[in-house]
């Protein structure tokens, strides 16, 4: 249950049109991806993470780098 309820808060908040919404997406995954069983990582959480390295805002795109 866990999984699915932050898996979705993530998803929506990097999709957010607020910049500074992203950035705590993006660490907010990072930070509690120990919580996250492998092939959700891989099939639900890394192809929209992914897709932020070429978001429009810098401080967005740094912030996947950095994580």
């Amino acid at each position: 249950m866990r999984q699915r309820v932050l898996c979705s808060a993530f998803l929506r908040a990097i999709k957010d049109p607020f910049p500074p919404a992203r950035q705590a997406g993006i660490i907010g995954m990072a930070v509690t991806q120990n919580l996250f069983a492998l092939a959700d990582i891989a099939h639900k959480l890394m192809p929209p993470l992914c897709m932020m390295t070429m978001d429009p805002e810098k401080s967005v795109r740094d912030t996947v780098s950095i994580h």
